[in-house]
C-alpha cells in the first residue's frame, strides 16, 4: 500500500467511524480477530491433518493398502514440521527496553510514585522499571507469545524527565503511560493498542530472529498490518485521548496540558539546539564532554531556553494532525482536554524542587555519570575524527586565503573554501560564497544539496529547488534531501506537498534494496568492464588488501548495472591460499573484512568459489589484476 492509498483509506475510515461508529467497531473488531485467526488457523489445520493420518497410517501397517506406509510417514513428518514451525514462530523473542534496570531498594521514592499511580489509574503492575537517558517515557507491552499475547509490561522513564519536571507533573506523565494499559476507559482500545504494537513488532523482527520464524510472520504482516492500521487508526488515536485523560485526572487538566506543551517544546530544543551546539564543539575540542547530561539538566533548568520555547510554541500548536498520524497533533490534544491555549499559559515557571531530588536523591549523580560514560563512549570515535577533520579544514582554509591574497583560486579550490566554510565555519557567510559557485557550476551535486541544506534552516524555501537539483544528479541525495524537504515543508503546514516528498523517499527506498540485491552477487551473464578508479585509489585498494595473508592476488572490475546507474558497481575478486579447514562461512565472514577494511563501498567476491566461465571472464578483462601478494 502506498503512502497515497493509505491516506485516502484512513481518510475514509475517519469519516465512515463518525458517520457509523457502531459498524465501525465491528469491522476493526473483524479484522482483528483475522489476525488471530491466521496462526491458528493453519496450527489447527496441521493437527487436525495429522490426526485423520492417523487412522489410514495404522491400517497401512495392519493390513493391504494400495497406498504404501512411506507416504503416510512421510505425510505426518511434514504436518509434525509444520506444527513445530508454527508453534516456533508463536514464541517470538523480542528484546527488553534499552537502558537501566531499577530495583526497588536504589530508588524507592521513584517506586513508590509509580506504584501510587499505577492503583490510581487502574493498570497491571509493571515487570520492570527501566531508566534512560532520553527525554520521555514509554511503557512497552512485549508478548510472550507473538500477536496471541501474555505480556510482559515494562515501563521506562527518562533521566532527564526526572530531573526537569516536578513529581507532580512527572505523576501526569506516567499516568498517561500506564493509561494506554488500563480498560478502566474501555477495554477494546486497550485491546487494540496491545494489539497494533505486538503486529508492529512483528512488522519489525529483528534480523537475529530465526529466519523460518520471520518468514512465516512477514509474509503475512506485509499485507495484513497496513491494512489493520489504516482500519484501527482512529480507535488509536481515540486511545491517546483516553490515556491523557488518566493523565488530567491525576493532576489537573490545565497543569497536564502545560506538561504535554513543554514535553514537546523541550524535546525540539534538545534536537535542534543542545545537540546540535554539544556536537559542534567537537571542531575545537578533541574529547566529548565527560558529564553530558548533568550539562543538559542544568540547560533546560535555567531561563536560556525561554525564547526558543516561546517562538516554537506557536509552530507546534499550529500543527495539524496528518491522515496518518496514530498520534493526535498537540493542539488537538490540549483541545480534547478542554484546557486553554494561550501562550502566556504555557511559558512555564520551573520547579524548585525536580522529581530527581525527592525520587532518586543521592542516587541521581550515579545514574547521570552512568549515562554520560555510557554516550561518551559511544561518540567517542565519531568526534575524534570530526576533530581531525576540522583541524584539518582550518589549516585548508587558512592556506587558501593566502594563497587567494595572490593569485586566482582554481574552481576545485573555491569550492573547497565554500564546503568547508559551510561545515566548520559559520553557515551565513558560506551561503554567498555556495551561489557564487553554483552561478558557474549550476549542475554541481554537493553545491546544491549543501545550498538548499542551509537555506532550508533558514527557513527559505529557495532550498527546494536546489536539493531538487542536488537529487537528480546525484541518488545518494535523495533520502536525506526526501526528509529534509518534508520536514520543512510540516514545518509550514504543507502537509499535502509533504505527502509527494515522503512518497518519493519510500520509492526510492525500494529501488535502493533492489540495487543493493544487483550488486551483491556476479555471474557470467554480468557485462564486466574494465575499472576507471583513479591510481591513488588502486594503491589505497592493494594497501588494505597487503593486510590479509590468505590473498594471493585481487581483481577489480566494474560491473554494468541497471539500477542506480549513476554510482559505479566495482567488484573486488580476490584469490585466497588454500587452508585446510576453510569452510563457506570463513570464507564470508574473511570477504566481510576485507569489505570493511576497504570502507564499505565495494563488492567482494571470492575467485575460488566463482565457476571457470566467470573466472575466465574476469581475468579477461583488461586491468582487472590490481594485486599480487609478495611470495
Amino acid at each position: 500500500m502506498t503512502n497515497e492509498q493509505f491516506r485516502l483509506l484512513t481518510r475514509r475510515l475517519e469519516q465512515f467511524a463518525r458517520e457509523h461508529p457502531h459498524s465501525y467497531k465491528i469491522r476493526a473488531f473483524l479484522l482483528t480477530i483475522l489476525g488471530y485467526a491466521y496462526p491458528l488457523l493453519l496450527l489447527a489445520s496441521a493437527l487436525a491433518g495429522m490426526i485423520l493420518l492417523i487412522h489410514p497410517l495404522i491400517d497401512s501397517f495392519t493390513r493391504q493398502s494400495s497406498i504404501p506406509q512411506t507416504f503416510f510417514v512421510i505425510l505426518e513428518i511434514l504436518l509434525l514440521f509444520l506444527v513445530g514451525v508454527i508453534c516456533r514462530a508463536l514464541w517470538v523473542s523480542f528484546p527488553l527496553p534499552e537502558g537501566y534496570r531499577l530495583h526497588e531498594d536504589e530508588s524507592p521514592g521513584l517506586f513508590k510514585l509509580v506504584e501510587e499511580v499505577r492503583r490510581r489509574v487502574g493498570a497491571p503492575k509493571p515487570d520492570a522499571i527501566f531508566l534512560d537517558d532520553r527525554l520521555n517515557a514509554s511503557v512497552q507491552s512485549i508478548p510472550r507469545l507473538g500477536i496471541l499475547g501474555w505480556h510482559r509490561n515494562y515501563l521506562t522513564i527518562g533521566l532527564p524527565l526526572i530531573e526537569i519536571f516536578s513529581p507532580e507533573e512527572l505523576r501526569g506523565i506516567i499516568a498517561h503511560e500506564f493509561g494506554h494499559l488500563t480498560a478502566h476507559h474501555g477495554w477494546f482500545g486497550s485491546w487494540i493498542y496491545r494489539t497494533h504494537e505486538s503486529w508492529a513488532r512483528l512488522e519489525n523482527l529483528p534480523q537475529e530472529s530465526k529466519a523460518i520464524v520471520r518468514l512465516f510472520w512477514q509474509w503475512f504482516v506485509r499485507r495484513y498490518f497496513p491494512y489493520f492500521s489504516a482500519y484501527t487508526l482512529v480507535l488509536k488515536r481515540e486511545h491517546e485521548y483516553q490515556a491523557d485523560r488518566c493523565g488530567a485526572e491525576s493532576t489537573a487538566k490545565d497543569a497536564y496540558a502545560c506538561t504535554l506543551v513543554s514535553l514537546e517544546l523541550y524535546n525540539s530544543f534538545l534536537e535542534k539546539r543542545f545537540w546540535r551546539d554539544v556536537y559542534r564543539r567537537a571542531d575545537n575540542e578533541p574529547t566529548p564532554p565527560k558529564e553530558i547530561f548533568t550539562l543538559l539538566a542544568d540547560t533546560l533548568s535555567n531561563s536560556s531556553q525561554v525564547s526558543f520555547m516561546a517562538e516554537q510554541f506557536q509552530h507546534s500548536i499550529e500543527r495539524k494532525t496528518r491522515p496518518a498520524d496514530t498520534h493526535p497533533s498537540l493542539a488537538d490534544r490540549i483541545k480534547a482536554l478542554g484546557a486553554r491555549t494561550e501562550k502566556a499559559m504555557y511559558l512555564r515557571i520551573l520547579p524548585s524542587v525536580s522529581s530527581a531530588d525527592e525520587l532518586l536523591s543521592e542516587r541521581k549523580s550515579h545514574y547521570s555519570s552512568l549515562f554520560s560514560k555510557t554516550w561518551r563512549a559511544r561518540v567517542i570515535q565519531n568526534w575524534r575524527r570530526r576533530h581531525e577533520e576540522a583541524q584539518a579544514a582550518s589549516k585548508r582554509l587558512h592556506e587558501l586565503e593566502e594563497k587567494s591574497t595572490s593569485e586566482t583560486l582554481t574552481d576545485d579550490e573555491l569550492w573547497d573554501v565554500a564546503d568547508l566554510t559551510a561545515e566548520y565555519k559559520n553557515h551565513d557567510h558560506a551561503i554567498p560564497l555556495i551561489e557564487d559557485f553554483l552561478s558557474r557550476h549550476p549542475e554541481h551535486a554537493e553545491a546544491n544539496y549543501r545550498l538548499g541544506r542551509l537555506l532550508l534552516e533558514n527557513d527559505d524555501k529557495r532550498g527546494i529547488v536546489h536539493l531538487e537539483k542536488a537529487m537528480n544528479v546525484d541518488s545518494d541525495k535523495v533520502l536525506t534531501g526526501c526528509q529534509m524537504i518534508e520536514d520543512f515543508l510540516l514545518k509550514n503546514g504543507l502537509d499535502r506537498d509533504a505527502d509527494a516528498w515522503r512518497e518519493r523517499a519510500i520509492s526510492h527506498f525500494k529501488t535502493l534494496k533492489l540495487a543493493r540485491k544487483e550488486r551483491a552477487v556476479i555471474t557470467a551473464k554480468d557485462t564486466l568492464e574494465p575499472h576507471d578508479l583513479p591510481t591513488q585509489e588502486v594503491d589505497r585498494i592493494c594497501h588494505e588488501l597487503a593486510k590479509f595473508s590468505r590473498i594471493k592476488s585481487a581483481y577489480l572490475v566494474r560491473k554494468s548495472v541497471k539500477l542506480l546507474a549513476d554510482k559505479p558497481c566495482y567488484v573486488i575478486v580476490v584469490v585466497l591460499k588454500y587452508e585446510v579447514f576453510d569452510s563457506p562461512d570463513t570464507q564470508m565472514l574473511l570477504l566481510r573484512q576485507i569489505s570493511q577494511y576497504l570502507g564499505g563501498h565495494y563488492t567482494v567476491i571470492s575467485m575460488n568459489t566463482v565457476r571457470f566461465v566467470l573466472n575466465r571472464k574476469i581475468r579477461g578483462v583488461a586491468g582487472s589484476l590490481i594485486y599480487e601478494a609478495i611470495k
